[in-house]
């Protein structure tokens, strides 16, 4: 059409429909060639526009936004620097007295998704940064940047940037969010209300922040998402998502009393399903898997041991009461194993060749995915007061594994 144009055919000229159609296809189609593409065609709508050659291509919001969308996706180093160069590039065109190009929510939204997707240092205070101005352009002045109106959208998205950074306060930004959001909501801005996705977000951040007292945190928000929920907010429904979080949450702290509190939490889950709660919340081996690993690091010795094995005990009754997604397997075997390793009791080496000798019933008889591995093979070094030791050969075939255990006592002095 631009070809055309130019040769002369006055009446086949492109407008900003046919542009913004055109940069929207290659924002559909993502990636680095896709986000240089779509500028270009804005320069283009802004040059055709200037030499008043078409007036009809002159860009507009939209323009923009589609543009700072496919940067936001490109995946290309400095992407997040350029979505936010057109947005302040728009605000000064709208400042200079330009109506048609005015940076709304969507365009703030687009900019802070470039720096969450971005995962460059300091992006997600940034991003948070750029939420902060939107909110002070809105407050400022409600009627005429009624456009700017923030909503759960770009606050879930700056939460999230903040949950995939490695900074040390990450977590506590997270939740200073979830509580801005919370006033705002309750100062009269219904469109920010916290969601399932919030929570969860902010819940994942307490997880991976290693502080003292995160798992614990986790596990508050996690009771204050659920007792909502329970009150009649649809909106704050866990989902497979938010309980996984607390449970590695809880796992990896190495708090006491967390093993028991994460299997609580599982509990929850598998009764939250089995009362209808559809398989946004259905249990899985992994949820399980990792109940087990918190109890075998929980230094509860033989009554931690006992309790993990009655965990996969559940796992097994469940898989064969019909849940597919809840099937013990060679980690769920190892979990197990590496909590008799960890017991000090003296009856852990005699347990742990029970559960081997089981594991290889399994695997014979055709039950998929469990299957003694080298992980397996390390727990048949066991310690403990009487200094037993099991040590174990493997010797395979085309047909079967062998495994040839020396076993040996010693008294400690």
């Amino acid at each position: 059409m631009e070809k055309l144009h130019r040769s002369g055919e006055a009446e086949v000229r492109p407008d900003k429909y046919t542009f913004n159609t055109v940069i929207h296809a290659w924002a559909k189609k993502g990636g680095k060639e896709a986000a240089a593409r779509a500028q270009k065609l804005l320069e283009n709508m802004h040059s055709m526009y200037d030499s008043g050659d078409v007036e009809d291509a002159k860009p507009d919001t939209i323009s923009y936004n589609v543009v700072i969308n496919a940067i936001a996706k490109s995946g290309s180093k400095g992407a997040a620097l350029e979505a936010e160069a057109l947005l302040n590039k728009m605000h000064s065109l709208h400042d200079n007295g330009d109506p048609s190009i005015k940076p709304n929510v969507v365009t703030y939204g687009a900019c802070i998704d470039a720096y969450a997707k971005s995962m460059d240092s300091g992006a997600a205070a940034r991003a948070d940064a750029i939420l902060a101005n939107m909110i002070r352009l809105y407050q400022a002045d409600p009627l005429r940047n009624t456009d700017l109106r923030p909503n759960t959208y770009v606050f879930n998205t700056v939460i999230n940037c903040w949950a995939k950074s490695r900074d040390p306060n990450a977590a506590s930004k997270a939740e200073e969010m979830l509580v801005a959001m919370e006033r705002l909501h309750s100062n009269g801005i219904r469109g920010v209300k916290p969601d399932a996705f919030t929570f969860t977000a902010v819940i994942d951040a307490w997880a991976k922040s290693g502080h003292r007292g995160a798992a614990a945190r986790a596990d508050q928000l996690l009771d204050k998402m659920e007792a909502r929920y329970i009150a009649g907010d649809s909106d704050l429904r866990p989902n497979t998502f938010t309980y996984n979080a607390v449970i590695n949450a809880l796992a990896k702290s190495g708090e006491a009393g967390a093993a028991a509190r994460a299997e609580r939490v599982l509990q929850n889950m598998v009764n939250r399903h089995r009362m209808g709660g559809g398989d946004d919340i259905k249990p899985t081996t992994i949820n399980f898997n990792t109940v087990l690993d918190a109890w075998a690091k929980s230094g509860g010795g033989r009554s931690a041991a006992e309790r993990a094995e009655e965990v996969m005990e559940w796992m097994d009754r469940l898989h064969k009461a019909g849940n597919e997604d809840v099937r013990p397997d060679t980690i769920t075997f190892n979990a197990v194993l590496d909590s008799w390793a960890r017991s000090g009791d003296r009856r852990a080496p005699h347990r742990a060749e029970q559960i081997l000798n089981h594991m290889q019933d399994l695997h014979h008889s055709g039950y998929g995915g469990v299957k003694p591995d080298t992980y397996t093979c390390k727990y048949f070094h066991l310690d403990n007061r009487f200094q037993f030791a099991e040590t174990i050969i493997v010797i395979h075939s085309p047909t079967k594994t062998f495994f040839i255990f020396h076993t040996h006592r010693q008294h400690a002095n």
